[in-house]
């Protein structure tokens, strides 16, 4: 090869060895010099294109006149011309083909014409070199293009005279070899030769070529497939690294392929007989470039969707294991591929035109293809090279672009998510949430799948901590997943479930309903073996159920409502029964309990259904967290309205051993005691045994150190005991139960000594055996102080009548209260003002059962306390009960002074003379004639009790007292039967009857 501006010395020695011509310049085609030249086989014409690259990329192509008017006359002289290629040069004097390029059309004619129209010209002057044999019929021109292909893409019409010119001219080889309508492009881009390619139809085309002689047997003949088999469009993308590697990837346009199949039924070619070695080489030859031998095989890489093609939709026979590559040969070009995608991007390429943006756009998808078998090796993916296209593959996920090519991108996301560091999920993460979420609106159901799938990686991976999720998952987003759930292909539903779980807390509040609506018709419909699917709806009707703000009570009663509603209860029930995956029971559980949070008429309609309550109880003593605390204490609620039916549910046994857990929590020890109450308190235990068994457990439990606790086991005790029988009382009496709660009455807070105290009065009622086992205890030690020391109206009450009961009948204990020094405080309660009737009535049954087993001394000892003249005081209250008693105790005292001997009864002589003093006043005042019938006979008894002493002359001008009352009785007789009235409904044989 030599240029042509060579010296004539060396052009003469170096003739002989000359074949190739490269002409860089117009000036270099001198006629002189050419007819010298003997064995030139091949011409490359540099000079006749210019190239000029403008601001956006393209290729305006200018035609050099001098070079246009030379060549022809310069060409006929090589005899033994075998082939003329022509390059467009560009300013750094780089060769290129000119195809896709732009072709300048020009408002003036000749010689100042457009570059349009100056090819054309030129065009015909090559078919009139032919036609009149100035050129031989055996030379091939590779690199003419008609200019109305590349301006108007092919589609300027069918009858441009220099193309239809050019097919008439040329040789018919060279002709059948042509190009149409842009199909050079693949040759020109991969430095192929291509014949000159015209703006005609190919039908036109072929329509000449048989007009031909010759012509219809060239058609159909297989060189021609084979020719289009080795012209695919070859993509060459060089490394940036040190080893400087090229992969080549071929893939066919579409125009190629259906031009392929086409050839093949107009030459009706038995694709079957063909030799697939041929074949197969044919297509490897799309590889090759100009003048270049075949890449490495691991260099070259067939596009799959060509392939397919090839093999699939044509039938062509092909030698799969020669044309395809393994995956570690191919992932060894990850970051040229990588850089193709990153190549198209704007936002990755900033400086890039639109030449460059576009250049590899024909193998997008084939890369991305690629990328994503790659990213799913099993043995070391390269994802953090992938990963480098992470921002090119976001904005594919964007509006406009097409589904295979979201697709694909979605797909490698999601596996960079999957496999990639927590750097790559960030960058996915930070921009690639809401792009994801778009998707799911798309038709494309595969689509909506890989988004799915990615959006599930995000929200389930431990590494997207919760300010991710609450801003990427807005409520469009979610409002898309809760919609998915409609969806009839069962993987989108378990996938928007899946995503819908791990992001519950970012569910608005707002789509509660919708959601829950959904859950229903699934939970309702799906058989329970999906374990996943179930999982995840029960974890969503979980979080839906579960309120934690108080503000929010209300929205919830009406979710509740709507469960109740959609009858998924007994769904629910089924599902805990038979489920043995623990998540999904810990979670049902929990919605169980939840329901329990609604209202009155909402637990009237759950506890109807089989087996909700027993459920509920045999939550109680699981170990899952706070659920047994929270079951324990809705059910406390529970118990108030429907204790009965929890009783049968079996509630007591299982609350008893929670409270003997060792080491239990002090919160669920105050649910479970508080519950346990509830429990107690409405009516008698379901038998004896359990009654039993619950005071051995409470017995321990005094010994807490929780004042909550202590009350709540005080409270249970005392109603325990209150439906329990004499006899029953006796058989528990030796638990030991009395000791620890005399032991709390001194110093234990208001609410706990309360039933404490209601406990003891209560057993201290029911005999003299009891009472006994009080006072072992020091029990009126300890009752009198609590009554000298408390200030809790109610306690001071209970206690005043525990005293009462265990003094009873026996003047020692009497004695001891005497000496604890009680009387004060009592006589002091029995001056209080009347709205505390209550805690004096206690007070005078104290002092009553005091005068009743009392000896003159003791007697004596309460005058001095002052004790007389509360009681006279006792008798102008309004309560008729405290009246009688005061007069009882009275009475009680009179009755004393008779039993006593003359000297003893000198003791009482003054006390008897005030009591029949404030008797002549209340008579003569004539107060309270609702009671004179107490009074009457009263009086008439005292007659009697004052023959005791003679020496008492006052006392008998008393003896005139009764007949007063009678007169004054006379004139009430109405009150009188009210009397009478009231005495009936209480009975005549009982205690008030009898006064």
């Amino acid at each position: 090869m030599l240029c042509g501006a060579t010296c004539r010395t060396i052009l003469h020695d170096a003739m002989p060895l000359l074949t190739k011509l490269h002409i860089n310049k117009s000036k270099q085609i001198n006629l002189v010099v050419a007819s010298r030249f003997r064995d030139i086989k091949e011409i490359h014409i540099n000079s006749l294109y210019k190239l000029d690259l403008d601001d956006e990329g393209y290729t305006d192509v200018w035609i050099d006149m001098n070079t246009k008017i030379r060549l022809v006359s310069f060409l006929t002289r090589f005899v033994d011309l075998d082939r003329v290629v022509f390059w467009g040069r560009d300013d750094e004097g780089n060769c290129k083909s000119v195809a896709d390029s732009f072709f300048f059309e020009g408002d003036e004619g000749y010689p100042n014409e457009g570059p349009r129209d100056s090819l054309k010209a030129f065009l015909d002057l090559v078919s009139g070199a032919f036609d009149c044999s100035a050129l031989h019929k055996n030379l091939k021109i590779s690199g003419l293009v008609c200019p109305d292909v590349s301006n108007t893409h092919g589609l300027r019409g069918n009858d441009c005279k220099t193309c239809m010119r050019a097919c008439n001219s040329f040789p018919l080889q060279e002709v059948a070899e042509f190009e149409c309508r842009g199909s050079s492009s693949s040759n020109g881009r991969a430095g192929r030769l291509f014949g000159l390619d015209v703006c005609l139809e190919r039908a036109t085309l072929e329509s000449i070529i048989e007009s031909r002689p010759g012509g219809r047997k060239l058609l159909r003949s297989k060189d021609r497939l084979l020719r289009l088999l080795g012209s695919g469009r070859r993509h060459e993308i060089t490394s940036d690294d040190d080893e400087g590697r090229t992969l080549y990837i071929v893939k066919y346009t579409q125009t190629e392929l259906n031009e392929i199949k086409r050839v093949i039924e107009y030459a009706n070619l038995k694709v079957k007989r063909l030799d697939s070695t041929t074949v197969t080489e044919a297509i490897r030859s799309s590889f090759l470039g100009y003048g270049s031998s075949l890449p490495l095989e691991n260099q070259c890489i067939l596009s799959d969707e060509s392939l397919q093609y090839v093999k699939d939709t044509i039938g062509l026979p092909v030698d799969i294991d020669v044309l395809e590559r393994s995956l570690e040969d191919l992932m060894v070009h990850t970051q040229q591929i990588v850089s193709v995608l990153n190549q198209s991007d704007a936002e990755v390429n900033e400086d890039a035109n639109e030449e460059v943006l576009n250049r590899y756009t024909d193998i997008h998808l084939d890369c991305l293809k690629l990328l994503h078998r790659f990213s799913e090796a099993e043995n070391n993916p390269p994802i953090q090279q992938i990963s480098n296209a992470t921002t090119c593959l976001v904005n594919w996920l964007q509006n406009g672009v097409a589904d295979e090519k979201k697709l694909g991108a979605a797909h490698i996301l999601k596996n960079i998510l999957a496999k990639g560091t927590d750097g790559d999920r960030k960058k996915i993460i930070d921009r690639g949430i809401p792009s994801f979420g778009r998707l799911l609106g798309s038709t494309n159901e595969s689509l909506v799948m890989v988004a799915l799938l990615a959006l599930a990686d995000i929200a389930t991976n431990p590494g997207s901590d919760d300010v991710i999720k609450a801003t990427s998952f807005t409520p469009e987003l979610v409002s898309k997943l809760i919609g998915l759930l409609d969806s009839k292909h069962q993987d989108c539903v378990k996938s928007s479930l899946q995503i819908l779980a791990a992001a519950k807390d970012h569910i608005p509040e707002s789509d509660h309903l919708t959601l829950l609506t959904h859950l229903v018709k699934n939970m309702n419909m799906k058989e329970h073996e999906q374990s996943d699917e179930l999982l995840n709806s029960s974890v969503l009707l979980r979080s839906i159920v579960e309120v934690e703000n108080p503000g929010q009570v209300l929205f919830q009663a009406v979710k509740i409502q709507s469960v109740i509603d959609s009858g998924l209860v007994p769904t629910l029930i089924e599902i805990l029964t038979t489920t043995e995956n623990d998540a999904i029971q810990f979670n049902l559980e929990h919605v169980m309990v939840n329901l329990l949070a609604g209202t009155e008429k909402q637990l009237d309609v759950l506890v109807q259904n089989t087996g909700f309550l027993p459920k509920l109880v045999s939550i109680v003593e699981y170990q899952h967290g706070g659920l047994p605390e929270k079951a324990i204490s809705e059910l406390g609620k529970v118990a108030k309205l429907h204790r009965d039916m929890l009783l049968q549910a079996g509630i007591m046994m299982p609350l008893l051993r929670v409270l003997q857990t060792p080491n239990a929590a002090l919160t669920i020890l105050e649910a479970t005691s508080s519950t346990l109450v509830a429990c107690c308190r409405q009516g008698k235990l379901s038998n004896f045994a359990i009654s039993k068994e619950t005071l051995m457990v409470l017995t321990e439990l005094l010994a807490n150190d929780h004042k909550v606790v202590v009350h709540n086991t005080c409270w249970a005790l005392f109603n325990v005991l209150f439906r329990l029988s004499r006899d029953e009382i006796s058989e528990v009496i030796s638990i030991g139960f009395i000791k620890p709660l005399l032991k709390l009455i001194p110093n234990a807070p208001h609410p706990v000594q309360e039933p404490v105290l209601k406990s003891i009065q209560l057993i201290s009622s029911k005999g003299n055996a009891y009472v006994k086992a009080i006072s072992l205890h020091d029990g009126i030690s300890l009752l009198s102080k609590t009554l000298l020391s408390s200030t809790n109206e109610k306690n001071q009450k209970h206690t005043c009548y525990a005293i009462a009961n265990i003094i009873r009948g026996s003047r020692d204990r009497n004695q001891s209260a005497i000496d604890n020094n009680i009387v004060p405080s009592l006589a002091k309660m029995l001056t209080l003002d009347t709205t505390k009737e209550g805690l004096k009535k206690a007070a005078l049954s104290t002092l009553y059962e005091m005068t009743n087993a009392g000896s003159a001394a003791q007697i004596k000892y309460l005058f001095t306390e002052g004790c007389l003249n509360s009681l006279f005081d006792m008798l102008n209250i309004i309560d008729c009960s405290s009246t009688v008693l005061a007069l009882q105790t009275l009475s009680c005292i009179l009755k004393k002074g008779k039993e006593q001997s003359p000297n003893k009864a000198r003791l009482l002589s003054s006390g008897i003379q005030d009591i029949e003093k404030k008797l002549r006043v209340l008579t003569d005042q004539n107060l309270r004639l609702h009671r004179n019938n107490e009074r009457v006979e009263l009086l008439s008894k005292k007659k009697a009790w004052l023959e005791v002493d003679q020496h008492l002359s006052t006392v008998e001008s008393l003896t005139k007292a009764p007949d007063l009352l009678q007169e004054q009785l006379r004139d009430n007789d109405q009150r009188l039967q009210s009397i009478v009235q009231k005495i009936a409904d209480v009975g005549e044989d009982s205690p008030l009857g009898q006064v």
